[in-house]
């Protein structure tokens, strides 16, 4: 898997669980494999957003990678979006 760290539960337990430290990018798991790639500073917010109001069903893992900066961030996530053509993404694609 090309995400530094994971896989974990996608829960709210585990949510809550993350740090908001920094660059991240992250992957949503799904039926079909990696199903949405986002980025964020505040990583265990996002994560929660999400499994509060979920981009798509089926989803149980996700996936997660520290970067330096922000555009490490952004590139990283473009990158991981062009290899995986998640589902649940509509740009970049």
């Amino acid at each position: 898997m090309p995400f530094k760290e994971g896989p974990f539960t996608f829960d709210k337990a585990t949510a809550a669980t993350r740090r908001n430290d920094g660059f991240c990018v992250y992957g949503l798991w799904g039926r079909r494999g990696i199903e949405y790639v986002g980025k964020s500073t505040t990583l265990k917010d996002r994560l929660t957003y999400w499994v509060n109001n979920p981009p798509g069903p089926g989803l149980t893992h996700f996936y997660a990678e520290a970067l330096g900066n922000e555009a490490q961030m952004t590139a990283r996530e473009e990158e991981l979006i062009k290899e995986f053509k998640p589902a649940l993404n509509t740009l970049l694609k």
